[in-house]
């Protein structure tokens, strides 16, 4: 079995590696959290939006005359 060196604490704290992923996932997670604030609001929206354009021509009728030619 072989095992590694450790680190001392000083070198330890002087590694930023990891701090980029750090910074992806609080990138993505804002993100996402900002998708989901206007994705609401849009889908509700339309929703409520369809709903007044049915009702508003549930009670009409539409006719349609057709022109009629004389030869």
């Amino acid at each position: 079995m072989e095992t590694t060196p450790v680190k001392p604490p000083i070198a330890f704290l002087d590694d930023d590696s990891g701090a980029v992923t750090v910074d992806w996932v609080v990138l993505t997670a804002a993100i996402m959290g900002l998708g989901l604030l206007v994705v609401g609001p849009v889908a509700f929206g339309t929703d409520s939006l369809a709903t007044k354009v049915s009702s508003s021509f549930s009670g009409n009728s539409i006719s349609i005359t057709l022109p009629t030619h004389s030869n």
